[in-house]
């Protein structure tokens, strides 16, 4: 038996099972004893990887009359550990414990991505920069220099000192921090992926500045 690591299974409908290393492992069975290894081995992972050392349900678990299992037992017994009243197979109690984490960790990163999708299908609303000056009572720059920096430092991956001095030269390109405030808010509502060039684009197109404010 042995475990493909790129495969993550659901421990609950399938079993691994390497051809090679299964008959090598079961080369002095006979048919019978094959069939019921099979058997254990089944049951064992559907149990969690062990099985109780009961005569009466090991013989119902390889469908062999109680003559019969006792016939076969120390032969199956063999390729098991047999102690505390369990029968334990450590390959097999190793792979289920390995396939178990990885349909874990499956678990995990799919809920990962279902909240991911979740929150991309319905981001929770957050203040624009011109909504924040509304409410700021007129303090606009604090505005630029809280919100739309924090914003601008994101969206571009630029440090902080480089949003910084961004900022600065499109205040004085503008001469206005309401103008500026709602191009970045118009930014933000479009989803704009490249802020600079785009706000760059937006800056051009407007008149020239009208100096009513004095950033010196």
């Amino acid at each position: 038996m042995g475990m493909n690591p790129k495969r993550k299974p659901k421990t609950d409908i399938w079993m691994p099972v390497f051809i090679g290393d299964h008959l090598a492992e079961t080369w002095r069975l006979n048919t019978t004893q094959h069939g019921a290894y099979f058997l254990l081995l089944a049951t064992a992972w559907k149990s969690g990887g062990s099985l109780p050392d009961d005569d009466e349900e090991l013989a119902a678990i390889v469908r062999l009359s109680p003559e019969e299992w006792q016939q076969n037992r120390s032969r199956l017994a063999a390729l098991f550990t047999v102690a505390d009243g369990v029968w334990r197979h450590e390959r097999l109690t190793d792979e289920y414990e390995r396939a178990t984490e990885n349909q874990q960790a499956k678990v995990r990163a799919g809920n990962r991505s279902a909240a991911a999708r979740q929150q991309n299908a319905n981001p929770s609303p957050s203040p624009s920069p011109s909504s924040e000056a509304k409410a700021s009572g007129g303090d606009l720059a604090t505005v630029v220099f809280r919100e739309g920096l924090d914003w601008l430092r994101r969206t571009s991956g630029k440090p902080d000192t480089a949003c910084r001095a961004l900022l600065g030269k499109w205040r004085k390109s503008l001469g206005s921090d309401e103008a500026l405030i709602a191009i970045l808010g118009r930014a933000q509502r479009e989803g704009v992926l490249e802020p600079v060039g785009w706000i760059e684009k937006a800056l051009q197109a407007r008149d020239p500045p009208t100096h009513n404010r004095d950033f010196n």
